[in-house]
C-alpha cells in the first residue's frame, strides 16, 4: 500500500494551514474560528483548480500531493 511521503504530508499541511490564517485574518468579527476542515477543503479546490486549470501553473499533485487507487 501506497503512503504519502514526510515532504507530501508537510505540503498538505502547508495548504491547510496556510488556507486557515487566511480565513482568520479575513474573518471581520472577533470570534474566534474553529478549524473545519470541510471548509478549508473548499477554498483549497477552488485555489487548486485556479492554479491547476485556470492558470496552468501546476498540477492538482504539486499543489496538494494525493494518493491515486491502484486498480
Amino acid at each position: 500500500m501506497s503512503e504519502l511521503t514526510a515532504g507530501e504530508i508537510a505540503r498538505q499541511d502547508f495548504v491547510d494551514c496556510s488556507i486557515f490564517d487566511l480565513i482568520c485574518a479575513l474573518n471581520p468579527s472577533l470570534t474566534t474560528l474553529d478549524w473545519d476542515i470541510e471548509f478549508i477543503a473548499e477554498i483549497r479546490e477552488v485555489i487548486e483548480d485556479w492554479f491547476t486549470d485556470k492558470y496552468a501553473i501546476c498540477s492538482s499533485m504539486e499543489f496538494y500531493p494525493y494518493l491515486t487507487e491502484e486498480e
